[in-house]
């Protein structure tokens, strides 16, 4: 059997029992169950006892959502105490307790016209090139 084939098997095997694991047998809610959890406490210790950390299930990803009405210091301060924790990747503010990720979208809106203003404004031009 050639190489290629063997590697495609088992590339598609691992797939398939990944799967399996996380999805149908119920692992990946208790992994996101476990980040949630962890999260909130190490937040209690730190005292912030007012801010909501949320992990999504499907897809599951090591990404905490934090919500919670703190000044930015604060939230600089509770990133990093999420960011050392065991398994997160990245902790993502909400504003407002914004679940659905409205507030990202509204940001992302919000740069995209800052972008095309800048580039409207900015007003390069190109002499036409002439042969040498």
């Amino acid at each position: 059997m050639p190489g290629l084939a063997k590697f495609l098997i088992g590339f598609v095997g691992v797939g398939i029992v990944t799967w399996l694991f996380l999805g149908p047998f119920g692992h990946a809610r208790t992994i996101a169950d476990d980040l949630e959890s962890r999260t909130l406490a190490a937040l209690d210790v730190q005292g912030a006892g007012n801010i909501t950390a949320r992990v999504p299930r499907r897809p599951v990803r090591r990404v905490i959502y934090l919500s919670g009405d703190v000044p930015q210091g604060v939230k600089r301060q509770m990133s990093d105490v999420a960011l050392e924790l065991p398994g997160v990747g990245d902790v993502v503010w909400n504003e407002q307790g914004d679940e659905g990720g409205q507030g990202t979208a509204r940001a992302v809106a919000d740069c995209q016209q800052q972008l095309s203003t800048i580039v409207s404004e900015d007003r390069t031009s190109f002499a036409a090139a002439r042969p040498i």
